[in-house]
């Protein structure tokens, strides 16, 4: 009796068993079951679709991948850095996609997200380094026409942060340009 009743059943006014809905009498004492005895008793409700926060897919391509870095990294230590500067913006974006996809994304459809998203991190990499180092050999450039006082070289070395930040502005920008939106197209 302590178990509650579910949506589907009634319970009996005269013994408390449990009864199927629409039922006319209980099946243990044979009293009549009232329709005012069903509509005093409350309808539970029903559950929700509600779509997975994190699929168990995405949760052992993600482990997958740890264990391929792990195992990358303790193969050769160098690799940590760009690991942690390719990998995870990408491992990100791709998680990113998949949620504005909306729906059930396979995971034949995140592995290709995640690999797409790989190879876009890269090009912004590339694309920043290309810049980079053109502002850096302007800057050489210009350095070596100018005479080397204290007041050059406090002009360079401004003019090389503001380069610096300059990359590091644009390949945000890429990277804002290509993140996945719900309301893109």
């Amino acid at each position: 009796m302590s178990e509650p009743v579910s949506a589907y059943e009634l319970s009996c006014p005269y013994c408390g068993a449990r009864n199927a809905r629409g039922e006319a009498s209980c099946w243990l004492c044979k009293q009549p079951l009232s329709a005012e005895a069903a509509a005093n008793q409350p309808i539970l409700a029903e559950a929700v679709d509600v779509r997975p926060q994190f699929a168990l897919s995405s949760l052992l391509l993600v482990i997958t991948l740890v264990c391929i870095s792990a195992g990358l990294v303790a193969a050769a230590p160098g690799f940590i850095v760009p690991l942690v500067i390719i990998v995870i913006p990408a491992l990100i974006r791709s998680v990113a996609a998949s949620r504005a996809a909306g729906g059930q994304v396979s995971i034949g459809q995140k592995v290709v997200t995640f690999f797409v998203s790989l190879w876009l991190v890269v090009a912004i990499w590339v694309a920043g380094i290309i810049a980079l180092c053109a502002a850096c050999t302007l800057i050489v450039i210009g350095g070596a026409a100018m005479e080397f006082n204290d007041q050059a070289v406090n002009m360079l070395a401004v003019i090389s942060i503001g380069v610096i930040l300059g990359a590091l502005v644009l390949m945000g920008w890429l990277y804002y340009l290509i993140w996945p939106n719900k309301n893109k197209k």
